[in-house]
Parts: C-alpha cells; structure tokens; sequence
C-alpha cells in the first residue's frame, strides 16, 4: 500500500470526524436542503491536522495482519 501524504491524512481525518459526529452542529447542520458546513472553520481545522501530520509527531500504525474464524 502506497504511503499517504500529508494532505490525504488530514482529508481522511476530517471525514472520519465528520462522519463520527464530533462536531457540533454550529460547524454543520442539517437542514432541509442538505448540509450547511461552516467551510471556514473546517479549513482551519484541516489546517490543524495537516501541520500535526507534518511535524513528524505522528507515526502510522502498521496494519493489523491476521485470520478471524468464525
């Protein structure tokens, strides 16, 4: 698997955050048209995680390898 830059990370991180629920509903809202996203305030913490995945502070974590049975 090819290694991810710093700029994907950050993207996979903030969809992850988004998805889970972990922001509150003044950065986005459902509404009858859809979502309105604070896209402001979601740049800057874009901008958040790609200075943190770009210090070198993060280390991946290695796949996890093995069987499941049933």
């Amino acid at each position: 698997m090819a290694e991810k830059s710093v700029e994907q990370m950050a993207r996979d991180t903030l969809n992850a955050l988004i998805a889970g629920g972990y922001f509150k509903g003044s950065i986005i809202n459902l509404t009858s048209d859809g979502l309105a996203l604070d896209k402001e305030s979601l740049a800057a913490i874009e901008g958040q995680l790609r200075n943190y995945y770009s210090t070198g502070m993060y280390t991946p974590v290695p796949p996890v390898t093995g069987s499941f049975r049933l």
